[in-house]
């Protein structure tokens, strides 16, 4: 019985949960306004996206940090080869990236490490151990395999701010040098306590569970850096995750966030085509 209430939700989703799609211009709701609030309660914790099967034996990496690598897409006639290169913060994007990639006829690879930072080895979290290993190898990978593009995430935000880290800034100069296009993702708002949280024990409408933090106020501080180096460029969804500047917990009936940093999967799956047509003019 659950199951199948999961399904009928699963299956209205797209009429009574449109999410980021009801802040396109033009957009009228046609769904039932009683629908619940997407994703359920207990399902908030599900928002890792997919990494996809095992690490294909032709990509060359250390065999300590293979378990860290994954293939998205497989193409075996891609046009171009792309890696999704960070930690969960990155891998939110993958749906979106897949989807692109479908569409352009790319191969997808992945190499995530939870909890992980691609900036340098002294800036690895040392509540996350495996992130020395994880970050020490990841040079090898990118510099003896052929990734046309690399996707990582583009800025560090916290509560109180948000910045370009500059052992990331060497590493997309590196990247770049080498005739690799990189795109800087911006990362999303995070908060002292979870704006969904906030919704669920009070109501989705409580001014105290809609937040403006620092970051938000702000330009994507990318643009200088994409402005200064030829093949990097960027993606920010800042705009549809705060519209209008303001971070609302619900947005077409689907909790923005899972927690305090992470978008919930059903709201990063309905900015899929926001996000293609950011990525189609970044690299057009």
């Amino acid at each position: 019985m659950e199951r199948h209430r999961t399904a009928q939700l699963e299956a209205r989703a797209e009429l009574n949960n449109p999410g980021a799609r009801v802040l396109e211009p033009g957009y009228e709701f046609t769904g039932d306004e009683n629908a619940p609030t997407l994703p359920r309660p207990e399902e908030l914790a599900d928002y890792h996206a997919d990494l996809g099967s095992k690490c294909p034996s032709d990509i060359d990496i250390d065999s300590s940090v293979r378990k860290y690598c994954t293939e998205v897409l497989g193409n075996d006639d891609a046009e171009k080869t792309v890696l999704v290169l960070g930690n969960s913060h990155a891998q939110q994007w993958i749906p979106a990236i897949k989807t692109y990639a479908q569409d352009h006829n790319w191969r997808v690879i992945a190499y995530v490490g939870q909890g992980c930072f691609y900036t340098e080895a002294s800036q690895q979290p040392k509540t996350q151990p495996h992130c020395a290993g994880w970050f020490e190898h990841s040079e090898h990978l990118l510099t003896s395999n052929d990734f046309d593009t690399v996707f990582l995430q583009g800025t560090f935000a916290s509560v109180e701010s948000e910045r370009v880290n500059e052992n990331l800034t060497s590493a997309i100069r590196r990247l770049t040098g080498r005739g690799t296009t990189v795109v800087g993702i911006r990362d999303n708002p995070r908060f002292k306590e979870g704006l969904t949280q906030c919704a669920l024990a009070l109501d989705r409408d409580d001014p105290q569970c809609t937040q403006v933090p620092p970051a938000v106020r702000q330009d994507d501080p990318q643009k200088a850096l994409a402005d200064g180096i030829d093949g990097y460029v960027t993606v920010d969804m800042t705009s549809f995750i705060c519209p209008g500047g303001s971070c609302h917990p619900v947005i077409g009936n689907v909790y923005v966030f899972a927690d305090t940093n992470h978008l919930s999967a059903p709201y990063g799956e309905s900015l899929i085509d926001a996000f293609g047509d950011q990525l189609t003019e970044a690299l057009s």
